[in-house]
């Protein structure tokens, strides 16, 4: 498989009150690693420093009832992500809605973004999955 980075990265999906949350696989740990964003309109994740910004590794997903479910940090956090429609008068623009929930201290934060990019396939379930549900977007 060619690929062009090591890495691959989703736009940002969910927020935790402090900053912006993303994913990122890594093709030597076959694994996917959340990271943080402060500030989603400026930074671009490809140039962004990929190791000073890691939450979590090992997140894993799961599809249930037209959601996408996100359990990272031994099972403290988790996000649910569904896609929404809004209809407007010409057509209609799909985006994702999050609630990211840290249940040791019980913070729940809600958020909705518009999703810019496709997410590329890599051939890992966790990935893939992730990856199909939020390409849901663009179709």
């Amino acid at each position: 498989m060619a690929n062009e980075s090591k890495y691959k990265f989703t736009d940002a999906l969910f927020n935790d009150r402090v900053s912006w949350n993303y994913l990122k696989y890594d093709y030597n740990k076959k694994c996917i690693d959340v990271h943080i964003l402060h500030n989603k309109k400026r930074v671009d994740p490809e140039e962004y420093s990929v190791y000073l910004n890691i939450v979590d590794t090992n997140v894993e997903a799961e599809v249930n009832d037209n959601k996408l479910y996100l359990n990272f940090d031994n099972g403290n956090c988790n996000v649910e992500i569904e896609i929404l429609e809004k209809r407007g008068f010409f057509r209609t623009k799909k985006y994702i809605r999050s609630t990211y929930n840290y249940l040791p201290r019980k913070i729940t934060c809600f958020s909705q973004t518009k999703i810019e990019k496709k997410i590329v396939l890599v051939g890992d379930e966790n990935w893939d999955t992730i990856a199909k549900f939020i390409n849901q977007v663009f179709e």
